[in-house]
């Protein structure tokens, strides 16, 4: 078929691709207790599907119960009044037959847990000793008899343990425990690759397979990042504002006779180059494709949300890898974030 054809195939598809700015926001979980953890992990799922809540009746923790939990209530937290809720909790403890390995629980890692074990207390240095002594994913710092466990509820979910909550500390500010920070990054998929990298963090990130992007919540259309390097204006058109073409114009046989290529500049070709691959994603999926097999014609610069949580000390060694550039130059788009991350967790007083 020759290109003409295809082209006028697909003329009725309105191609105008949202240019998103690069942001960097620091997420804080609100609290301690079971319900704010609950809600913080609800928080960090809905990235991947970019999804908002539907229901008012229904809360963070019968969202996950229905999504990442697949109805294994293990808290047997749903059939409880809130306001009793931590009171009955370990009561339930109900893993059952259920197979961990079949639920999607790394969201959970997002989920700051505070344990205080008292080290007078055989039954509970007995706990912390099977569970946290040695888990990777967890600090402990020993002060004035007690054991303050910084870890998180895939930890405690995956290690049957449950029962440890029955020493979960909801003290606002604890100098005692190792903080850890959860950071939402709005980037580009190229930069995500990079950021994602970082093993040690827990990640999670919006996905291709499940967010189609033809959808009115997304404006029927793909959307970018914008990068360093293209200026929002210029007098010669090679700029994010007037750089995109109307249909009108990308299906004009005369453009594509070569009238705009000879004069055309890398930032041109880049730009048109978007649009194209729009125009073939809404297409596929509307003769039937599913979003997972449209995505393979997105390009690196499609937007994305991705959802990093880490203790401090390995945000300050991010910071020292990606801000200050230790171990060589980083990508421009990912320094971009580096920097503005680094300014968000020291401020005035920025660590070189």
């Amino acid at each position: 078929m020759k290109l003409e054809k295809i082209l006028l195939n697909v003329k009725q598809i309105n191609n105008m691709i949202k240019v998103v700015n690069p942001s960097v926001e620091v997420w804080k979980q609100d609290g301690y207790t079971l319900d704010a953890i609950f809600k913080h992990i609800a928080k960090c799922t809905r990235v991947a599907y970019q999804s908002t809540p539907k229901n008012k009746d229904e809360d963070a923790y019968n969202f996950l119960l229905r999504t990442i939990f697949k109805g294994n209530d293990f808290f047997g937290y749903s059939k409880i009044n809130p306001k009793n809720r931590f009171e009955r909790i370990l009561a339930q403890n109900a893993y059952g037959d259920v197979d961990l390995t079949s639920l999607h629980l790394s969201c959970c890692e997002h989920a700051t847990v505070h344990l205080k074990f008292p080290t007078f207390m055989p039954r509970a240095v007995a706990m912390w000793e099977g569970v946290y002594e040695h888990n990777k994913y967890s600090r402990t710092n020993n002060h004035d008899g007690y054991l303050y466990v910084t870890t998180n509820l895939r930890v405690i979910i995956e290690n049957y343990a449950i029962d440890t909550l029955e020493f979960i500390d909801t003290t606002p500010n604890c100098p005692y425990y190792m903080p850890r920070t959860t950071v939402c990054f709005i980037t580009d998929i190229g930069a995500s690759r990079e950021l994602n990298r970082h093993r040690v963090n827990s990640i999670v990130e919006e996905s291709t397979r499940y967010c189609r992007y033809n959808a009115n919540k997304f404006g029927n259309n793909i959307s970018v990042a914008k990068l360093p390097w293209i200026p929002d204006s210029d007098a010669d058109g090679q700029c994010y504002n007037t750089g995109f073409y109307g249909d009108e114009e990308i299906f004009n046989d005369n453009y594509l006779q070569g009238h705009y290529c000879e004069g055309w500049t890398a930032i041109d070709w880049f730009l048109y180059g978007l649009q194209i691959a729009n125009l073939v994603y809404c297409k596929c999926i509307e003769l039937g494709w599913t979003a997972q097999q449209a995505r393979e014609i997105l390009p690196l610069n499609t937007k994305t949300q991705v959802v990093h949580t880490a203790f401090v000390d390995d945000w300050e060694h991010w910071i020292k890898l990606r801000a200050n550039q230790v171990s060589g130059k980083v990508h421009p788009s990912l320094l971009t974030l580096s920097l503005k991350l680094k300014d968000l967790l020291y401020g005035d007083n920025c660590k070189s």
